[in-house]
């Protein structure tokens, strides 16, 4: 059967995935907590970028290749989240209800509002810069030059007065009005962050490489945004949290047939129709039975077996 685009929109519009799994009776010990978070943009059918969030928690990395590794029992938030508060208390329900003796949660993301207001929320938390992110103000400013290098020791050292330096001549040997502004903003970036720059010198815990970009390219850009689409922000919000939900193993066919069913109410049948209709089945299958060709021919298994059915066909009904 062939679906129409038509369809599987008018069904996406009315299904939201909730999760209706129960929290567990033994709640996880884990020292250390890990929550990730960043945003993907999609362009919108308005002409502006819906921004979907995406946080997801774990419990570190662990190899499973000589190059790979993957996340130890991740949970996925996404969606549209206008109020991120509603995002980051929706992420605090699911520690609460899973996991106990944690000494620290560390939120790793770009510094981005959105992602620090998690540190407000989530109690025992520590803000840790994504590295990446960091790395892509500096080539801005720096190129892979000799000051590069020497601003990365810098901020391995948490020398903040030294990074400061680098970039203070940095600007001064700028020649071009786009490469002064790459340095202001690079230099504002890191002022803003220090905290989770540092964070790397003060929780030797925190130095696990922050995955959050890849992750959102696999979670939402893969589905919402790779491919030249224009999507609704109620779309958006919807397909996110559709795709969490798939990440999270959760079988989105058994949630649409669970929330469609809720809508359904039993038909009341009349036992007198119910038994009339049958009795006209067995006598329209007595007849089918009585005119196969088989029963005509010679006597052998499959014609005793089919003359049995024949004789006693009420036992299908």
């Amino acid at each position: 059967m062939v679906v129409s685009a038509e369809t599987v929109l008018k069904e996406l519009r009315e299904f939201t995935p909730r999760d209706t799994s129960l929290p567990p009776k033994i709640r996880r010990k884990c020292r250390y907590l890990f929550v990730e978070a960043d945003e993907d943009h999609v362009s919108g059918q308005d002409k502006k970028n819906h921004l979907p969030r995406l946080v997801y928690v774990h419990e570190g990395k662990e190899r499973v290749g000589p190059k790979r590794k993957k996340l130890k029992n991740p949970r996925y938030f996404a969606g549209i989240y206008k109020d991120v508060e509603e995002l980051w208390y929706a992420v605090l329900d699911y520690l609460d209800t899973h996991y106990e003796g944690v000494e620290a949660i560390f939120v790793c993301g770009d510094g981005d509002r959105w992602i620090r207001k998690g540190v407000e929320i989530l109690p025992g938390s520590v803000f840790v810069l994504d590295l990446f992110h960091l790395d892509k103000y500096l080539v801005a400013a720096l190129g892979k030059s000799e000051d590069y290098r020497r601003i990365w020791a810098a901020l391995r050292q948490k020398d903040q007065l030294g990074a400061e330096n680098i970039l203070k001549k940095a600007a001064q040997k700028a020649l071009r009005p786009g490469q002064k502004k790459a340095v202001r903003d690079c230099r504002r970036y890191i002022r803003r962050n220090w905290d989770g720059i540092i964070a790397y010198r003060l929780y030797p815990e925190a130095e696990l490489g922050v995955s959050a970009e890849g992750h959102v390219s696999h979670v939402l850009s893969s589905r919402l945004s790779s491919r030249p689409m224009a999507w609704s922000e109620k779309g958006v919000d919807q397909m996110a949290r559709l795709r969490a939900a798939k990440a999270n193993g959760v079988s989105v066919r058994r949630l649409y047939v669970e929330q469609y069913r809720r809508g359904l109410f039993p038909l009341p049948v009349n036992a007198q129709v119910l038994t009339e209709e049958r009795q006209k089945l067995k006598k329209v299958s007595g007849e089918v039975f009585g005119n196969l060709p088989a029963l005509r021919g010679p006597v052998s298994q499959l014609t005793r077996a089919l003359k049995m059915i024949s004789r006693n066909i009420s036992f299908l009904w």
